[in-house]
């Protein structure tokens, strides 16, 4: 198998990020930081997940390398396996159950279904088993875990399957054994015995139980024969007190016949008429009687609506004679203000005033020249002036009375023309409710013509309802409420005849099956119906009595059968107890013969697993170390003694570091080929060389370079040192930026 390329979606620190690898030797270089432990992280979490529940980020990797941003972890890892190219393609969820897993066969263009994860379904190598051989990030120790994984490898070799431990079929062995046989006694077989012995006593009490059943299912066979016999005498009595009964019941077949006679000449008069059809009759008498008090009541309104109409024309006529009165008065007034003002007006007094002023304005210009002449014209023009004041008093009080008279004329005129407009308007007013009063009784006239003619046609319906009520009812008149009463009698009689008919005895008999009845004769043998009714209360009782003794016979059997199994049952149980103790034992004594064998196989198998795992760890170390150490022994917890040339073997922890890492490196790449078996899986190195000076380095490189002829290798670094010897070997160098 060979890895040919990565790309990681979003994955811890890295986002959108692809390395190509190539067969052989690849060196991958980055800085601290550049994010080489992640991409590791990530080939790791896509071939097997990470189902830890531990909250340590140390532990965790699905939390640890969760993206701060929150966006999911992902991406995809092509590989090469088993002659078929994949591409693997993961998307991480919260949970293992969250996880989207898709692999797809690119030579065929088809999605592989695979169960698990990718790596323990196509590798047949479980997590710890990839993190403890070919997967080596920094330095897990192989002993951790040692005793199971040493056991993992014994089994590998011998039955090439990696899951199977023979620590772990021994303990299954052994659980298995005392599944069976515990030194308490609570194991299967010991059960089965214990159930063996239960079960033959519950044989001994099934025996006598069924010995007792015998006797009650026989004294029960009893029973039921004379509960049979008792059966036919009660057939028989009841056949008697019959026909005792009908010859006694002969008035009672006689009543019953005339009652249906009755019948019969009932339905005749009525004919045709039924429930329906006489509730349809009443139905239209009583629509004829509700439209008939509807129109009488009609009418009774429109008498009352026909009320005298209000006298508009005699208080008209009243209104007319005062306007009439008030237009004379206006003539009137128009006349005297006419008179009045062509009466002539009083004298003048304008001379007077004349003359004065004339004087007074000689004696001024006079006054100039000499005074005396100036008191002359000065008296006379007063005289004139006060004549000329005289007069005009005189004149202004008669303007004033002729005024004063006109002002009350117009006073009087106006007085008139206000009541002549009022009146005028009490006219008109009274004339428009006049006209609307004509208007309104029209209308209410014609209404009250279509009410009453409405009220005509619902007179005409109801007649000709009660009409139709009296030929449904079958009269030719008279009162349809009485014939309605008669037809109701009628049909009651009628309906309580069929009534009485159906609830009695006899309601399955025809008339002509009564009337043979009546007619055939009586056997006079027959003793009185309660003589017979005394004998079948007796055998009654005695059926009662049997019915009882056989309720409780059947009701202890059916006890004795609950309260105890039957002989037939137990023995098939016993048998099977018996037959599956045997199996039990049989499976108890192979069990423990196949436990020896196991343990002494496996012993065989520990000292043929060692010497492979010490040659080929010490071929390893010789390889890497240019034959210094030669040989390597591995204990049973995977400890390391090594050996060199004329020294003592002594153990790996005597080793400088960089010694006991290659030793520690031998034996992980031992256990990877052991594990990996023809698989050549590719090995993931992260920094195993930082402890190695620089021959030991030189060696490494050398050593990859080798061992990658037939495994890929992946070695990440950050030394640039290794990155030269790596070039020197032809390596292929990806770097990480």
């Amino acid at each position: 198998m060979k890895i040919n390329r990565i790309k990681i979606d979003h994955f811890g620190g890295l986002k959108d990020f692809s390395l190509d690898f190539s067969d052989g030797f690849n060196l991958i270089f980055g800085q601290n930081e550049d994010g080489k432990t992640t991409v590791l992280s990530f080939i790791r979490m896509m071939f097997y997940g990470d189902t830890t529940k531990s909250s340590s980020l140390n532990v965790n990797i699905r939390r640890r390398f969760t993206p701060f941003s929150g966006e999911k972890m992902g991406g995809e890892i092509e590989f090469t396996y088993g002659g078929k190219t994949y591409l693997l393609s993961k998307q991480f969820g919260k949970t293992p159950r969250s996880d989207k897993t898709v692999l797809l066969d690119l030579s065929r263009g088809t999605p592989e279904s695979i169960e698990g994860e990718v790596g323990e379904a196509l590798f047949g190598m479980s997590c710890a088993a990839f993190e403890r051989s070919i997967f080596i990030s920094g330095f897990t120790p192989a002993e951790d875990g040692s005793a199971a994984l040493s056991a993992k490898l014994a089994s590998t070799m011998y039955s090439g399957d990696e899951g199977e431990s023979f620590d772990e079929i021994k303990e299954r062995l052994e659980a298995a054994e005392n599944a069976i046989h515990t030194s308490r006694k609570k194991g299967s077989a010991d059960q089965l015995s214990e159930r063996l012995a239960l079960l033959q006593n519950e044989m001994q009490r099934a025996s006598e139980n069924e010995r007792i059943r015998a006797e009650k299912l026989s004294l029960l066979a009893e029973k039921e024969a004379y509960l049979n016999t008792l059966s036919a005498q009660k057939k028989q009595a009841e056949a008697l007190l019959r026909a005792a009964g009908e010859k006694e019941k002969l008035s009672v077949l006689k009543t019953e016949l005339s009652r249906r006679e009755t019948l019969a000449l009932a339905e005749k008069e009525n004919g045709e008429l039924d429930e329906i059809k006489l509730l349809k009759a009443e139905e239209l008498l009583k629509a004829a009687s509700d439209k008939r008090a509807k129109a009488k009541a009609e009418q009774e309104v429109c008498r009352a609506d026909d009320s005298p109409a209000e006298d508009f024309d005699t208080r008209l006529d009243s209104l007319l004679i005062k306007l009439s009165s008030a237009k004379e008065r206006v003539y009137e007034a128009e006349k005297q203000i006419a008179a009045a003002e062509k009466a002539s007006p009083p004298a003048g007094n304008g001379t007077y005033f004349y003359l004065s002023a004339a004087l007074f304005a000689a004696s001024a210009a006079a006054g100039a020249f000499a005074n005396l002449f100036f008191l002359a014209m000065l008296i006379p023009a007063a005289v004139f002036a006060l004549l000329g004041f005289s007069a005009s008093r005189g004149k202004n009080r008669k303007q004033n009375e002729k005024e004063s008279l006109l002002l009350d004329l117009k006073r009087e005129r106006a007085a008139a023309e206000d009541e002549e407009r009022k009146i005028n308007n009490e006219y008109l007013i009274l004339s428009e409710r006049r006209k609307l009063s004509l208007e309104s009784r029209e209308k209410a006239s014609a209404e009250r013509e279509r009410r009453l003619k409405s009220a005509a046609d619902e007179l005409l319906l109801a007649d000709k309802a009660e009409a139709e009520a009296l030929n449904i009812l079958g009269a030719t008149g008279g009162d349809a409420s009485v014939a309605i009463s008669e037809c109701r009698k009628r049909l009651e009689k009628i309906s309580a005849l069929r009534e009485v008919i159906k609830m009695g005895s006899y309601r399955d008999m025809t008339d002509q099956e009564l009337r043979e009845r009546i007619s055939a004769p009586q056997n006079d043998s027959l003793e009185s119906t309660e003589s017979y009714s005394l004998k079948l209360k007796a055998i009654e009782q005695q059926i009662n009595e049997t019915h009882g003794t056989i309720a409780r016979l059947r009701t202890e059997n059916e006890s004795l059968l609950r309260s105890c199994r039957t002989v037939g049952v137990i023995e098939n149980d016993i048998f099977d107890i018996r037959r599956a103790l045997s199996e039990q034992e049989s499976h108890f004594r192979a069990l423990q013969l196949a436990e020896r064998v196991l343990s002494e196989a496996y012993d065989d198998m520990r000292l043929n697993f060692a010497p492979e795992l010490n040659r080929l760890t010490g071929e390893l170390l010789a390889g890497l170390t240019g034959g210094k150490h030669s040989r390597a022994a591995i204990s049973n917890d995977l400890m390391i003694t090594v050996s060199e040339e004329g020294v003592t073997p002594y153990s790996a922890e005597y080793l400088s570091s960089g010694s006991a890492d290659q030793a520690e490196l031998c034996l992980r790449l031992a256990i990877s080929r052991l594990t990996a078996g023809e698989r050549k899986l590719p090995l993931l190195l992260d920094d195993v060389l930082m402890q190695y000076d620089d021959g030991r380095a030189e060696k490494a490189t050398e050593f990859f370079a080798e061992y990658a002829k037939d495994n890929q290798v992946l070695l990440f670094t950050c030394h640039g040192f290794f990155k030269a010897l790596a070039e020197k070997q032809n390596a292929t160098i990806v770097n990480m930026k």
